[in-house]
């Protein structure tokens, strides 16, 4: 009986080709069902089928990554490209490491500029202090002057001002301070004085120039006054250690000069004062004396010297070569010095002379000030550093653990499906291919 389905022209073709010997019959594709050449007979684009990969095999492919989807689309298209997906990984992965790379630069860079601006604004902007000191007097024994460099200098240079040609100035170093002892000159007795004004008093009175004195040292004065008057204060001794105040305090009797040190008003039963020196330097002393009172006075002088016993000459100082630095520091082609323990420097003079010293010093070695701000502003850095990086440590993490915990919420879904629901799925699509 003849299918019905078939049409009266194709049973003609089937009987004509049937009596062909040479006809052989064309295998029938849509039997094999091949989608590829279905859909090309029909003019369609091909379609991949959707394959059902096992829980297991699912959850290997989607584990936890910094580029990995945080949440799986169930409703996502069966033919999404892994090519672009991977390719996707690859640029969070490098913009992830370019922004890592960009801020620990700029944190570096900023590091590098503050320890640069430390060094070289303290090597390039050194300070100088300036002073002048009076070493030495018209008394037969040599004079010791000790200067202290601290950890803050880093040279000092001294020069003879207006050097006499007999100058003769020994400098020595030393890494501590040297020993010290009395040198007590000859007490000296000053002429007696009247009448209401102010007079020199000096040790040495003829002619009239000052003691040089070293700290520690002491000027003993033991005046003794005869009043015929009832004056409150009959006398007073005034210190000085500048020239020209001295004599402007000895010219005008009714000027306010401010002296170094005064002693106390002087009365016949306590007439005796000590000077106790704390600086170095040539001292001027001048009394004054109230009407109706005289005095006569004794000046005993106790000098500390410095024993230069043992010490190193470093140069001496003549009217030929009267200037000589001192490099406590040299920084080379680096800019920090270490260890810097404090220099002693030590003239030893023959002479009264006018001695002049010029400190430079680098604020870096200051421990107690720009060291130390340095040091905090780059220690506050490093943590600034640390802090960020362990920031982007914890973010990073995070990140991981929420994706994969979504990951395994899927994995469940995924598992919780049975295999009846997986074989209709996979059938449907076989359907969706043979239409």
């Amino acid at each position: 009986m003849a299918d019905p389905l078939v049409s009266q022209p194709e049973e003609e073709s089937i009987q004509k080709h049937e009596s062909d010997p040479t006809y052989s019959e064309p295998i029938d594709e849509s039997r094999n069902h091949d989608p590829g050449n279905t859909q090309l007979a029909t003019g369609r684009q091909p379609q991949q089928p959707e394959i059902s990969e096992p829980p297991s095999e699912r959850a290997s492919a989607r584990e936890p990554s910094l580029c990995s989807p945080g949440h799986h689309n169930n409703n996502s298209p069966a033919n999404e490209n892994p090519n672009s997906t991977k390719k996707s990984c690859i640029e969070k992965v490098k913009s992830l490491t370019v922004t890592i790379i960009i801020i620990a630069t700029g944190i570096v860079s900023l590091i590098v500029a503050v320890v640069v601006i430390c060094l070289f604004t303290t090597v390039l902007k050194p300070q100088l202090y300036n002073f002048n000191a009076t070493i030495g007097d018209v008394s037969e024994s040599e004079s010791t002057f000790l200067l202290q460099i601290n950890s803050t200098i880093s040279s000092a240079t001294v020069t003879a001002i207006n050097p006499d040609l007999e100058l003769k100035a020994d400098i020595y170093q030393s890494t501590s301070k040297p020993p010290e002892y009395i040198e007590v000159l000859d007490t000296v007795t000053i002429h007696e004085l009247s009448e209401k004004n102010r007079f020199r008093y000096n040790y040495f009175t003829n002619p009239d120039n000052p003691v040089y004195l070293t700290p520690g040292s002491s000027l003993l004065y033991d005046v003794s006054i005869s009043s015929n008057s009832g004056s409150t204060c009959p006398a007073r001794l005034y210190l000085f250690n500048n020239q020209t105040t001295y004599f402007l305090f000895i010219s005008d009797r009714n000027s306010k000069i401010d002296s170094t040190d005064r002693s106390p008003c002087l009365f016949p039963d306590n007439g005796a004062w000590s000077f106790n020196i704390t600086d170095s330097s040539a001292y001027y002393v001048a009394i004054a004396i109230d009407t109706g009172v005289s005095v006569l006075g004794n000046v005993t002088v106790e000098r500390i010297q410095y024993n230069t016993t043992g010490l190193q000459l470093d140069t001496q100082l003549t009217s030929g070569n009267p200037s000589h630095t001192i490099t406590t520091c040299d920084t080379g082609s680096g800019f920090l010095c270490t260890g810097i323990d404090d220099t002693y420097l030590i003239l030893l003079i023959n002479e009264g002379s006018l001695i002049n010293f010029q400190l430079k010093t680098f604020f870096v070695y200051n421990r107690q000030k720009v060291a130390l701000s340095c040091f905090s502003l780059i220690l506050l850095l490093v943590f600034v550093v640390v802090f960020t990086l362990f920031l982007i440590a914890i973010i990073i993490k995070a990140v991981g653990i929420y994706k994969k915990h979504n990951t395994t919420i899927d994995d469940a879904h995924i598992s919780l499906i049975s295999p009846a629901q997986q074989t209709n799925t996979e059938t449907s699509g076989e359907q969706v291919i043979g239409e």
